[in-house]
């Protein structure tokens, strides 16, 4: 083994230019699928960064009415009844986070604050580098205010080695420091950077209203769960154990008349499954084009392969006379190409971590930085370069060590070149095959993002400016806080970049779901979900939603004890078919603050897609912020202008309003709508950029098979035309051969992509898989390039000089 392998160096480094080529060719298919496998890591397969992470398991409570399913949160009450009576788990911890000022002297930053049990670092065994870290002892009510900051927010303030038993405020509240976190601990949700972690009982100081209900509605599915299993359970003795917990509480303390209690219980990974299964069709789309654009690099290879080979001809030739046999080449050859299978997996790492600001496009920088080459990639890279080794090596090595012994010795003598040329041209018609799949694929895609983008959902979003901004529940209450809302919208109208501006708690649409069940008196056991916004009447009216019936909210809806709603024409033909929906009843709940449960229609308003997934209207139940208010707001404003010229003068309003406050997020209606189709604009630039990777190493193909055989058939072609043959003829020969592999190539990636139907039907919105004029641009492309790609060798090869040609050896 080490003999072949020092043979194999020395053979591979007499042709730097050879080798180069061939690992770069592979480093593009293997640097796909490290890519590939480096996201599906991150998403499916990496363990929480915690210790022993095979025992802990995440726990989730069915929310029957919203998108999430099966894998919604758990009140905060049932996480206490399940931690104090569960046999199955040797601890079970519960978090939450939001974003909350933190303040160190007279500086001011939102960070993500993850309130916890007193036992989640405990539970999940993380280790402080500095202080200690939360305790049962901390979360209590009446506990002193401590905090533990994340290593990466100590480094933010400076790395001061001092920095435990200080003070911070968290919404101008003081805090002790106690810990810093472990280092590379953020989160154990992806994506998540924690600034700090503070008590779950220390919620209502810095959130009232927020924390209040926290800890004492039981409705109020808002924490996640994780435990850590006793030694004998497994994740499924562990549901069924919560399972029979929840059973007696269905009992005692119901949700609702007709919902109970369904536990999901899973080995915990650093991604939630609701995300997984959201991104689980890109996934697949990813792995099917990835497969392709492998294949089509080992095709590429194994053709580069196939006519080295021929000039090694003699070689092998001499190392069987003296004694070589042919599993000995086979073993050599085969060596030789793991190699180079390596040397790809190599430069396939490098294209793979570059890859990663690519994902950065569709997701946060700290999503990105969550992404790591760890045993399971590097594992999975290796076994594909085994495979590629397989899929590019073993054609080109049985060939090779398949000889004649006496025509191999004889330089210059073998096979007809007419035999020679026919495996190198099937390998390229099968590259121009897996090429026309892939760029179909990518044209229809990306046509059925065009269509997404422009569809006709219901509203303007032309123009518009978004200020997304959550007011400190410790400086707004209810009231102060409307006041703060109806201020800032008088002020931004009177902007000269302002032409109306309303506030709202979605702009859509929207990528992720918000549902809440309803009832109608008149049928109260059947329970109704529906997609819900919270919004004033200049939103309507930014939004371009007209009224049909009835009227908008109003300012005396404020002092009005009777809850009031606006429903869209879909929500009422729904409801009541046929009837007057203005003055009718519906049935919701809400916060303790809120009204209800009955609501009174006053309006129905025209139908939108408020949900991305959404096209031809869905129902829609609205509800006047200023009866039920929420700190977390947008200002939506129809700008004048450009909306993006508007942006820092929402910014400049909100400072001269209060300086201490600073917005989520600015964003304009357009950047918004392209936000919730980011996996879709993702599967179309991914699979578009695999696909013209493809369709470059199909063109290489024909042309290397075309340029292969011209040179194997430089004297044939001097006869010919000392014979009389015209340069023209030559030409057109060559062109037609490459024409003709390209053709068959076209025809059968047709009938693949015909193959491929049922898994592109499922990702495209007005666009048929089998659309003509995709078909049609994508025959035409691929035909142009495999012209070109014939033009060249064939020009050569017309403009060769017949007595020149006739001396060729």
């Amino acid at each position: 083994m080490f003999s072949n392998l020092r043979f194999a160096f020395r053979t591979l480094a007499k042709r730097p230019g050879f080798t180069m080529l061939v690992v770069l060719v592979l480093g593009l298919g293997l640097g796909s699928v490290t890519a590939l496998v480096d996201l599906v890591n991150l998403l499916a397969w990496r363990p929480l960064p915690v210790e022993k992470p095979d025992e802990v398991v995440r726990v989730f409570t069915a929310n029957h009415g919203g998108f999430v399913g099966p894998y919604g949160g758990t009140s905060y009450l049932d996480y206490v009844d399940y931690r104090d009576r569960s046999e199955a788990f040797a601890g079970l911890a519960a978090e939450s986070e939001s974003n909350l000022r933190l303040g160190q002297g007279d500086s001011t930053e939102y960070a993500l604050a993850t309130s916890v049990s007193g036992n989640f670092f405990d539970v999940l065994g993380l280790r402080p580098s500095q202080g200690r870290g939360l305790t049962p002892e901390d979360d209590v009510p009446g506990a002193a205010p401590v905090l533990v900051l994340s290593d990466h927010q100590w480094r933010k303030l400076g790395s001061d080695p001092k920095i435990v038993g200080s003070s911070l405020t968290v919404e101008g509240q003081p805090f002790t420091v106690v810990g810093v976190g472990p280092a590379g601990f953020n989160s154990i949700n992806a994506g998540a950077i924690s600034g700090f972690f503070i008590p779950l009982a220390a919620l209502p100081r810095v959130e009232p209203a927020r924390g209040s209900r926290v800890l004492e509605d039981r409705k109020a599915a808002m924490l996640g769960i994780v435990g850590r299993l006793n030694a004998d359970a497994t994740p499924a003795s562990a549901q069924a154990d919560l399972q029979r917990i929840a059973a007696v509480l269905d009992e005692k303390t119901p949700l609702s008349v007709d919902q109970s209690r369904r536990i999901t219980a899973q080995t915990a990974t650093i991604s939630h499954p609701v995300d997984l299964d959201r991104i689980s069709p890109t996934l697949k789309l990813f792995g099917v084009a990835v497969a392709l654009l492998l294949f089509i690099t080992c095709a590429n290879v194994a053709h580069l392969l196939l006519a080295r080979a021929e000039a090694r001809r003699r070689e092998m030739g001499i190392r069987q006379a003296i004694g070589a046999g042919r599993g000995a080449l086979l073993r050599q050859l085969l060596t030789e190409n793991l190699l180079l299978a390596l040397g790809g997996g190599a430069a396939g790492l490098v294209l793979a971590y570059w890859a990663r600001a690519f994902f950065v496009n569709f997701a946060s920088p700290e999503f990105a930085a969550e992404m790591r080459f760890d045993i399971r990639v590097l594992g999975a890279s290796f076994l594909a370069c085994l495979a590629a080794t397989l899929l590019f090596g073993l054609l080109p090595a049985l060939a090779t060590s398949r000889i004649n012994l006496v025509s191999s010795l004889k330089a210059g003598e073998g096979e007809d070149g007419r035999r020679r040329f026919n495996p190198g041209a099937l390998l390229s018609a099968g590259q121009v095959a897996l090429s026309v799949v892939l760029l179909v694929s990518g044209a229809l895609l990306f046509e059925s993002l065009r269509h997404r983008l422009n569809a006709d959902r219901g509203f303007d979003d032309d123009r518009l400016a978004i200020l997304n901004l959550t007011l400190p529940e410790s400086d707004y209450g209810p009231e102060q806080g409307r006041a703060f809302w109806r201020e800032l919208i008088a002020r931004a109208e009177a902007l000269p970049e302002v032409e109306r501006a309303g506030t709202s708690l979605i702009v859509p649409p929207l990528l992720f779901d918000i549902q809440v069940p309803h009832r109608l008196p008149e049928d109260p056991e059947n329970e109704r979900s529906t997609r819900i916004n919270y919004a004033d009447r200049g939103y309507f009216d930014v939004m371009g939603i007209p009224l049909h019936q009835g009227r908008f909210f109003n300012n005396g809806d404020a002092a009005s004890d009777q809850g009031v709603v606006i429903v869209n024409r879909a929500l009422a033909e729904a409801s009541w078919p046929g009837e007057d929906p203005i003055g009718r009843t519906i049935l919701v709940n809400g916060r303790p603050n809120d009204p209800g449960p009955e609501h009174t229609v006053v309006g129905v308003v025209g139908n939108i897609d408020q949900h991305s997934s959404s096209f031809g209207g869905e129902a829609i139940l609205y509800f006047a912020p200023s009866q039920r208010y929420r700190p977390l707001m947008k200002l939506v404003v129809r700008a004048s202008g450009d909306p993006v010229a508007a942006l820092p003068a929402m910014r400049d309003l909100l400072r001269e309003m209060n300086p201490a406050l600073a917005p989520n997020f600015l964003s304009t209606g357009e950047k918004n709508h392209r936000q919730a189709f980011v996996f879709e604009e993702m599967q179309a630039q991914a699979v578009g950029l695999f696909a013209v990777f493809g369709l470059m190493l199909a063109v290489l193909g024909i042309f290397g098979v075309l340029s292969y055989a011209v040179s194997r058939r430089t004297r044939e072609i001097g006869i010919r035309m000392a014979l009389g043959a015209r340069r023209q003829d030559v030409l057109a020969q060559i062109v037609t051969r490459g024409l003709r592999v390209a053709g068959f190539g076209i025809l059968v990636g047709l009938g693949g992509t015909f193959a491929a139907r049922p898994l592109l039907d499922n990702l495209l919105f007005g666009v048929s898989a089998g659309n003509v004029g995709v078909l049609a641009m994508v025959v035409l492309v691929v035909t142009g390039a495999a012209l070109a790609a014939a033009y060249l060798p064939a020009r050569r090869a017309s403009l060769l000089d017949p007595l020149k040609a006739l001396r060729h050896d």
